[in-house]
This record gives structure tokens, sequence and C-alpha cells, in this order.
């Protein structure tokens, strides 16, 4: 399994999820950071390319949570706007670990994330 075909399994995993588990804001971030991350599948390069370019996302995501939070904290920005940023971070972030997992980038990655991988790829416990 490629990397980009790694990364459009966890995101089509993870949309199923959060339809079922989330709404308002929570689940309108969660969907933006999925299409953000599956967005990234659709140019051409190599793996490294694509881990590189999503590693450039995740820290693009945190930065912009960092501006969201300061803009509410000076009320320009309401909790929930926080929370929808805050939601999509968390899925880029996602899937960005379990990528790691596949080319150990990370020496430690969540259980969730490895779980996650080993469903994917077809490792057995």
């Amino acid at each position: 399994m490629t990397i980009k075909e790694l990364m459009i399994e966890v995101c089509r995993r993870g949309r199923i999820s959060v339809r079922k588990n989330e709404k308002g804001s929570h689940l309108e971030g969660a969907l933006r950071g999925f299409a953000l991350v599956k967005e990234l599948t659709y140019y051409k390069g190599s793996d490294g390319e694509l881990v590189g370019s999503l590693a450039t996302l995740l820290q693009q995501q945190r930065e912009k949570d960092r501006v969201v939070m300061d803009q509410y904290h000076d009320n320009k920005k309401t909790l929930e706007e926080y929370w929808e940023q805050r939601y999509c971070t968390l899925q880029v972030e996602f899937v960005f670990e379990v990528v790691n997992v596949a080319v150990r980038l990370k020496p430690t990655a969540s259980t969730r994330a490895i779980r996650l991988y080993a469903e994917i790829v077809g490792v057995q416990e």
C-alpha cells in the first residue's frame, strides 16, 4: 500500500467515524481536516514528498490553531470557530500519526494510530 492509498483510506474511515460521532463545529472542522489531507493526494510525487507535504500541512494547521485561539481571546472569533479549527487540525494530526507508523518516522505513536494502520494493511493482533 502506498502512502497516498493509506492517507485516502484513513480519511475515508475518519469521515465515516466523525459523521457518526460529531456534530456542529466539531463535525465541520473534522470534515475540513480530512478534505485538506485528501487534497494532498491529488498531486503527483514520491511517498517522501507526500509525507513532507503532510508534515507542512500539519505545521500550518497548528499555527492556525494558535492564531484562532488568540483571536478568540481577543473576542474576534467565537468558541465554535476555535473548535472548528481545532478539530480540523486534530484530523490532520491523526492522519500524520498513522502515516508515521507506516514510514516509522516517530519511535512512538498512539495505540489508536497503530491499530488503525494494522487494520488497514491487514496485520493481525
